[in-house]
């Protein structure tokens, strides 16, 4: 009786046990200069929300605007909730960005670089048609080779700039956006980016 008894208290003990963190998909864009179309962890299939070509160059992940300004291309994790980190490349008379929680062009986030001449980072809320809200202006200057990781639980948001605290608060705007990826501002240069990933929270 002892043995099941302690039998059925590791049973317990191990459903318990919170689930470690998980890469759903990533893609660190090491490998010949061509056309992006799936995330080599994960397997997921890179999404044009707009005019645009995502290529491989040079080990880098590049986004050309083919016509205007303000496509995605952006990967469906499938959760809204998760940890999405990436690296930004250039700068110049270029206008990356990085989106998340898009639910399409006219619903989403974006931390973007919004003129050739700005030195630092945006975040903005886009709700309904072409309704843009400021959210945050940072005072860090923006550098090649920033790196932003965006923890999201439910409504709770926090972006980490290099490791350190860059904003963080709560919003129900967009909870369900599952969709995740980058922004070219300008048809002029292409935006470049790297080591592009999405890892859940675990629990």
């Amino acid at each position: 009786t002892q043995g099941v008894s302690s039998a059925a208290s590791d049973v317990y003990k191990r459903q318990e046990e919170p689930l470690p963190p998980q890469v759903l998909w990533a893609d660190d864009y090491n490998r010949p200069n061509g056309a992006v179309t799936t995330t080599p962890v994960g397997d997921k299939t890179y999404l044009y929300i707009g005019n645009a070509l995502g290529e491989v160059e040079g080990n880098e992940l590049k986004l050309t605007s083919v016509s205007g300004s303000g496509p995605l291309m952006v990967v469906d994790s499938g959760i809204p909730n998760g940890k999405f980190k990436i690296t930004v490349r250039s700068l110049g008379n270029v206008l990356p960005g990085i989106v998340f929680r898009v639910v399409d062009a006219n619903n989403r986030f974006l931390i973007a670089r919004g003129a050739v001449d700005a030195t630092k980072w945006r975040l903005t809320k886009r709700t309904a048609s072409t309704t843009t809200v400021d959210v945050f202006v940072s005072s860090a200057p923006i550098a090649i080779g920033d790196v932003f990781e965006i923890t999201l639980n439910g409504p709770s948001i926090q972006i980490t700039l290099n490791g350190q605290l860059w904003w963080s608060g709560e919003d129900n705007d967009h909870v369900n956006g599952t969709k995740f990826g980058v922004y070219s501002g300008t048809s002029v240069s292409p935006a470049k980016y790297d080591d592009m990933s999405f890892t859940t929270l675990g629990g």
